[in-house]
């Protein structure tokens, strides 16, 4: 059983609580009770989805053409552009979720009323200046799996959302992507007003991460995933080995977040392959690349846990009450850094 310390909650549920009910600042409503002092710690990681083969916003530092690195059903899955195609999403469980488009909507709505108060934070994770009223949500929308079970209904809405799929939005303008938004699939309750500004409900919080797109590939300390053309010539690049199934990007864990998930990459051989910690040697065909800068490696570590022991507050109380919360099966939650020892026959 993996736990997730209940005492972090009893820290910090006093003082979310006093400012939920205080009405929330402007700053605070971004930060959102639990999106920045709760949920902020418990982050959360997504398929491209279907119908969305028009070209947006790029990158020139992202290859768009992964034809050389992609076998099989890889392969099979490019579009005339050689990007990946996806099928639409379906909810994991009873809980309803929104679709694409109201995600791509909900972001540039986060945007713009959020720029005011964060515009500078954003300008300098994204190590350059840009108008945040001019930014624009790119076609391509990633969806975020999750390995738990749907949070127990009772309990603040934001740990159903943390512990839940994802939409990952790039946001860009005058040709370049300027950052990244994190929308949760469970905001079926946020609307956007007349003036295009968000209109969230009381209980809200989890239901937005943001961070600034490092134009600079070679920085580590925003965690920024990469598009799955990217990821695959990545890994490409480490082992020489082509991927052979479609990449998946899922979540690697309730403490990493949507934006630090990685993606799922299947290799035509298996490779070798170390920890750092030179602990373990394993030959595998499943890689997992992301988290800080998007550029790590990862393995599932070899023993995995079924229950995520964690807690959760009632929505007008103020103490943690213990949840043990399901890992679906073979959804693997406990990573291993590693390195590319060799490839393997």
């Amino acid at each position: 059983m993996l736990t997730a310390n209940p005492g972090f909650f009893r820290r910090v549920a006093g003082r979310a609580r006093a400012r939920e009910r205080a009405g929330r600042s402007a700053r605070f409503r971004h930060a959102d009770g639990f999106a920045r002092w709760v949920a902020k710690p418990l982050l959360a990681a997504s398929v491209l989805l279907g119908g969305c083969s028009e070209r947006g916003i790029t990158d020139p530092t992202e290859p768009l053409d992964v034809r050389p690195f992609v076998t099989g059903a890889a392969a099979a899955n490019l579009d005339q552009d050689g990007l990946f195609s996806y099928s639409l999403p379906t909810a994991p469980s009873t809980e309803p979720i929104i679709s694409a488009e109201r995600a791509r909507e909900l972001a540039m709505s986060f945007a713009l009323s959020f720029g005011p108060v964060l515009e500078n934070e954003w300008q300098q994770q994204h190590g350059h200046s840009f108008d945040y009223r001019k930014l624009q949500a790119d076609p391509r929308v990633l969806y975020q799996s999750t390995p738990y079970a749907l949070f127990p209904d009772g309990f603040h809405g934001a740990f159903r959302r943390i512990f839940g799929p994802y939409y990952l939005v790039r946001l860009g303008s005058e040709g370049r992507h300027r950052m990244n938004i994190a929308v949760s699939a469970y905001n079926t309750n946020v609307g956007v007003r007349p003036d295009g500004r968000l209109d969230r409900p009381i209980e809200s919080g989890a239901d937005f991460y943001e961070r600034g797109l490092p134009i600079d590939t070679a920085r580590r300390d925003v965690m920024a995933p990469l598009w799955p053309e990217a990821a695959v010539a990545h890994v490409y690049g480490l082992t020489g080995f082509r991927v052979s199934e479609v990449p998946e990007f899922v979540q690697t864990g309730w403490n990493r977040g949507p934006l630090g998930g990685a993606w799922k990459l299947t290799l035509e051989r298996t490779v070798r392959v170390r920890t750092l910690s030179g602990s373990r040697t394993a030959e595998v065909r499943e890689l997992y690349l992301g988290r800080e800068g998007g550029r790590l490696l990862f393995i599932p570590a070899a023993e995995q846990p079924t229950l995520l022991a964690t807690g959760g507050l009632r929505p007008d109380g103020d103490q943690v009450e213990p949840v043990q919360l399901p890992i679906l099966a073979g959804q693997p939650t406990v990573f291993e850094e590693v390195t590319v020892v060799s490839g393997s026959n």
